[in-house]
């Protein structure tokens, strides 16, 4: 082997090293403050990352949702008003799928789904209190309130009543548990 096809070989090698390592790295998606709008029929996956929102204007900076919002590692809302501003678009409203990790929130933020399921392999632990006005959906895993609050409502803000809302697939192996003792439903 030459030197030259052997300096080539070194550059490919760490080329090669180094995209790998980036493809097995963590991925977040941080937002400083743009509205985002999630039509019908739209999706956002965030693979092997989670989503953390620092907007700070409660009208313009959150995310409109009438399509498919999901993380495999969870939430951060570091905000003192909701994320998602869910629009009624016929018959649906957006979903939000959690697939692990923590709904963590800060400042005195709170989730407010329409539609959230939870599919984890293990649990996803609350950080700060939700509401959920039409499903909360437990694909498999649990979640744990630790000391939040998850609310089931029956109405949408302006005191639009909707379906009732409710929780769908709690089992034995799939259920709400609070490991703090100081949570509620």
């Amino acid at each position: 082997m030459t030197a030259k096809n052997t300096y080539g070989f070194l550059i490919l090698t760490l080329f090669i090293m180094l995209f790998s390592g980036i493809a097995s790295a963590q991925i977040h998606m941080y937002n400083g403050g743009v509205k985002i709008k999630i039509t019908d029929n739209e999706k956002v996956y965030i693979k092997n990352g989670k989503y953390i929102h620092n907007g700070t204007d409660p009208i313009n900076h959150r995310i409109q949702l009438t399509g498919e919002f999901k993380t495999d590692s969870g939430i951060t809302l570091n905000a003192n008003h909701g994320l998602f501003n869910h629009i009624n678009s016929g018959p649906s409203f957006g979903k939000v799928i959690i697939n692990g990790g923590k709904l963590d929130g800060s400042l005195g933020g709170k989730f407010i789904f329409s539609n959230l399921h939870l599919n984890s392999s293990s649990e996803i632990v609350l950080g700060a209190d939700i509401g959920v006005y039409k499903e909360l959906k437990f694909l498999s895993g649990n979640l744990d309130l630790k000391g939040q609050t998850a609310n089931i409502y029956h109405s949408l803000p302006g005191g639009k009543v909707t379906d009732n809302g409710e929780i769908i697939g709690e089992s034995e192996s799939t259920y709400i548990k609070d490991s703090d003792s100081s949570g509620s439903v």
